[in-house]
């Protein structure tokens, strides 16, 4: 059910916006800690925890106590709440829990889409070191481990001063930082107290304090350590020259960084208002020039309105690839068959049944007259090749029916198809029973109304017969096969329409010289637009968005108006192919407007047989061959005269035609070898005006601990 669940429901987040902690040392050596973190919530949370660190640390053990936590604000307004300690989880309650060295304080709050401040406080127990000449807090006031950044982070420490004394700061108190280079050590508006502040803190990261001050300021703890002034001073000082040289190199990367944004900003200048306008504009004007030569070399010379017969002796599948600039398909195949049928190689047209009516199972009877040798253009040859592969598949199938017995089965074994499926032979079985129960064979019904009963196969002059539905059998039981046929086929048509030269042009149109000044413009828009949007990422002054993004969409509208000239309207075409084109074109129209016309009707047989041929080549749609169907047989009522009566495309008998039930078988043997071969693939010191932390540091208690939201 998850899957229905829209994804903007399940996502959720949260980030921490402000924290403001204040500690307090006392004389004990305890410290006490107020802390207040604000979280902004994107979706549904139940509450927020802390994971305060405690146990041994140098030879002091180091306890949280006195737990409190509350909630302070609630959508940025006050919402003073105090939590009651509990374990049962319920709303606005905390839970105290022991895991090994740190102290897991849960806040139970349930919140939704909106912003929330909680408030812990709690007490350290032997926070400060006390050596023989300084008392020492080193503490992790952000530990390392949150789940999230720790942003506009203040910390706030007040030190014990007597009464009878002030903190003198690089004197009797020394103060630094540790952590990431962002943070800073200052004065304080309490004269008691030192400010800590950094904008983040990472969730691997950590903000550390150490502060040095008098021993006597924690009277009530005796001094157990040896002198230690010393050493932190130097520890100190090493750590905040590395730091300073860091913040050096910092600000020397910088200041590169900004010399190079302002050099990078007047190349793109250069760029956006000068190179590429011009390369556009540049390109723009020869491709136009370019295109108007072209249109003035390739206008063909005949310019008639109609044409009414095929413009040349050629192959009329030639006409259809050359309307598709040499590519062919599936359905060029249909044309090829009426090819044939126009020079009576073969005939085509519905099974009839015992009783010599159409069969309802719509099935088509291809019938072979001649022999593959009568042939001489080799696309008709291959043509005839598949109908005599389909032939052949068929009488395997029924030989194998044949065979019976334990011989039977081992040839059967040594014999099948390599693709064959078992699933498969029940549909097949059940096609071939239709055709037997059909009466082609041993039927003495003859031929009525352009049909095949037994008696045109008996009487002689068939050489063999294939039935619309063996194409679909042979592409269910043999899809790779049946699909690396008419892989061939097209194949083959597109080399015989590349070696008539219709594709070679004769004319230098100098398309190369376009093409690479579009490539020149598309090399300096793409780097215009990635110094633009890099400028605009780094938020460059002086970069107009709307200007940039206006440019860029002119830009890419006038390059694809370009490309569109130069490769799809300037075809590499011969004289002939344009004169062909401009003549198959005033056909089509002719043959769309024919019953309009109200032409006399050609009383050629044979011209009919072209024209319908040539009338399917070029994709006529069904309605216009059943207008022209109409108007041939006002002039020949027996259709049978007609070698190319368009069963292939229509039929006067609710039939499917032959091109629906061959794109289907097509359609089926791609998706079965497609699923098939799918299947096969397996710092420095803080001592009066401020200075920044340092990046040594990490010996403070406190580390390990962390926090989140749940």
């Amino acid at each position: 059910m998850m899957l229905f669940v829209p994804q903007q429901a399940l996502a959720k987040d949260y980030e921490m916006t402000a924290v403001d902690i204040e500690a307090s040392v006392n004389t004990d050596g305890s410290l006490d800690v107020v802390e207040k973190r604000t979280f902004s919530f994107e979706g549904k949370f139940n509450g927020v925890y802390w994971r305060i660190s405690e146990g041994t640390y140098q030879g002091r053990e180091l306890k949280v106590t006195d737990i409190r936590a509350g909630m302070t604000q609630l959508d940025g307004q006050p919402a003073e709440k105090q939590f009651e300690e509990s374990d049962s989880e319920d709303n606005q309650t905390f839970q105290v829990q022991q895991d090994d060295g740190v102290k897991q304080i849960k806040l139970f709050n349930k919140v939704r889409n909106g912003s929330a401040t909680y408030k812990i406080s709690y007490r350290v127990q032997n926070a400060v070191s006390v050596w023989s000449d300084c008392a020492e807090l080193y503490w992790k006031f952000v530990s390392d481990g949150w789940d999230n950044v720790s942003k506009n982070v203040t910390c706030r420490i007040v030190l014990p001063v007597p009464a009878n004394d002030k903190m003198r700061q690089g004197d009797n108190v020394r103060a630094w930082g540790h952590g990431n280079l962002l943070g800073s050590v200052h004065e304080d508006n309490n004269p008691n107290a030192i400010l800590y502040k950094t904008p983040e803190v990472g969730t691997s990261e950590f903000a550390e304090a150490r502060v040095i001050f008098p021993t006597s300021w924690v009277s009530q703890v005796k001094p157990s350590g040896p002198a230690h002034l010393d050493t932190v001073l130097q520890e100190e000082k090493e750590w905040a020259e590395q730091a300073n040289a860091r913040r050096e190199a910092a600000r020397e990367r910088i200041a590169r960084h900004q010399a190079f944004l302002r050099s990078f900003m007047q190349a793109y200048h250069v760029l956006f208002f000068g190179v590429l306008p011009a390369s556009v504009v540049a390109t723009a004007v020869v491709a136009f020039m370019l295109y108007r030569r072209y249109k003035r070399l390739h206008t063909p010379q005949f310019d008639d309105t109609y044409f009414r017969d095929a413009p040349t002796k050629d192959h009329p599948v030639l006409y259809t690839l050359l309307m598709r600039n040499g590519h062919a398909s599936e359905q060029d195949f249909v044309t090829a068959l009426m090819h044939l049928s126009a020079q009576k190689v073969i005939k085509v047209a519905p099974a009839l049944t015992k009783a010599g009516k159409p069969r309802k199972d719509e099935e088509l009877i291809i019938l072979v007259l001649k022999s593959a040798d009568e042939l001489t253009d080799p696309l008709d040859k291959q043509t005839y090749q598949i109908l005599q592969k389909v032939y052949e598949k068929e009488e395997k199938k029924k030989n194998k029916k044949k065979r019976k017995g334990l011989l039977g089965s081992i040839v059967d074994a040594f014999t099948e198809d390599d693709e064959y499926d078992a699933d498969l032979e029940a549909a097949y079985e059940d096609d071939e029973a239709d055709v037997d129960a059909g009466g082609i064979a041993g039927e003495k019904t003859g031929v009525g109304a352009g049909g095949f009963g037994a008696g045109d196969i008996a009487t002689g002059g068939v050489l063999f017969q294939v039935s619309s539905k063996a194409f679909n059998r042979a592409a269910r039981t043999s899809p790779k096969t049946y699909t690396s046929w008419f892989e061939s086929w097209k194949a083959k048509a597109e080399a015989q329409a590349l070696e008539r030269n219709f594709f070679v042009d004769e004319h230098n149109n100098h398309k190369g010289i376009a093409l690479a000044l579009e490539g020149i413009v598309l090399i300096v828009f793409l780097l215009t637009f990635g110094a633009g949007l890099y400028l605009l990422i780094e938020g460059v002054p002086g970069v107009n968005g709307l200007l940039f993004a206006s440019g860029i969409a002119i830009t890419i509208v006038v390059m694809v108006v370009m490309h569109v000239r130069l490769v799809w309207a300037m075809d590499e075409l011969s004289s002939e192919a344009c004169e062909t084109r401009a003549k198959l074109r005033a056909f089509e129209r002719w043959v769309r407007d024919f019953t309009r016309l109200k032409e006399a009707v050609p009383g050629d047989i044979v011209l009919w047989n072209r024209i319908l041929v040539l009338a399917v080549a070029l994709g006529v749609s069904q309605q216009v061959i059943e207008e022209l169907t109409q108007a041939m047989l006002q002039y020949v009522p027996n259709v049978d005269q007609v070698d190319v009566y368009p069963w292939f495309y229509t039929s006067p008998y609710s039939y499917r035609p032959l091109y629906t039930s061959f794109d289907s078988a097509v359609s089926r043997a791609h998706d079965v070898a497609a699923a098939s071969s799918l299947n096969s693939l397996s710092g420095g010191s803080f001592g009066g005006g401020g200075s920044g932390f340092s990046g040594g540091g990490g010996g403070g208690f406190g580390g390990g601990g962390g926090g989140g939201a749940f």
